[in-house]
């Protein structure tokens, strides 16, 4: 089962790096948010790679010595992070490739109020998604319509109930479908409400 890993640096070895990461399996999945930056980066690691190390479009984890296989390869450009630090209504021109969104600098609690699913639908962006990042102890939290779900596997909230953290490093993804909010991965101590 593929994982979604966790970094704020490429190269380097230290404990925050990509290349540091191990115990890695074959379709992990890494997001890599460099602080000061706002780059983020989305990786997939591909255990049958041997190209070398070119940074950031191949990152060989430290514990993987050439002629050995194993490479992380970048999946998209970097993009930039958007940072909310008060409370936002999202459109449905929120919702897309690369969008992804911090609270970084807020100093209290952050609501996101997600569009409607019919406004998503009436604006063909079912299918659509976005990545929500906690980077400050503040809560920040996605709140769809009254009339909308959100939904993670087969735990199915009630509609118009939220998700939410205020865990620095957590993330989660939302994605729209014809009925519901879809949560597609998250990390960290994320909670539904």
């Amino acid at each position: 089962m593929s994982r979604l890993r966790y970094a704020k640096g490429l190269i380097g070895g230290g404990a925050n790096d990509l290349d540091f990461l191990s115990l890695h399996t074959n379709g992990d999945f890494a997001f890599v948010m460099i602080p000061d930056s706002n780059d983020v980066y989305f990786y997939q690691y591909d255990s049958t790679d041997t190209k070398a190390e070119n940074s950031p479009n191949v990152i060989v984890p430290d514990n993987v010595t050439r002629p050995a296989a194993g490479s992380w390869i970048l999946m998209n450009p970097a993009v930039s992070v958007s940072e909310i630090t008060g409370d936002t209504t999202l459109t449905v021109f929120d919702f897309g490739i690369g969008r992804t969104y911090s609270n970084q600098g807020a100093v209290a609690t952050v609501t996101l109020t997600l569009p409607s699913i019919a406004d998503m639908i009436t604006a063909g962006k079912v299918g659509s998604s976005a990545l929500f990042y906690v980077m400050e102890t503040q809560l920040f939290e996605c709140d769809p319509n009254a009339s909308d779900g959100i939904r993670w596997e087969d735990l199915v909230n009630s509609d118009g109930e939220k998700i939410y953290s205020s865990v620095i490093g957590s993330l989660w993804t939302l994605m729209c479908t014809d009925d519901f909010w879809l949560v597609t991965n998250f990390q960290g101590a994320v909670y539904f409400e």
